[in-house]
């Protein structure tokens, strides 16, 4: 459980430090990634006119949660 939450916390890191601006001017997002686990493919979305939060899942499953 611990392994996953840390590797939840290095992607959502990621997908934090890509979208600084929109989440400056609380635009919502949506965008792919590429894991830092297996190279494939993170797709996400980020509710930030609402309350910021991350939905993201990993197309090989390394990562997948919703905040």
């Amino acid at each position: 459980m611990d392994e996953e939450i840390e590797k939840i916390g290095k992607v959502r890191k990621l997908i934090v430090a890509k979208h600084g601006k929109e989440i400056q001017k609380k635009i919502d997002v949506v965008g792919a990634i590429k894991c830092p686990y297996c190279k494939g493919d993170i797709y996400y979305g980020m509710a930030n006119s609402i309350n910021g939060h991350i939905h993201a899942f990993c197309e090989n499953g390394c990562v997948d949660w919703v905040e």
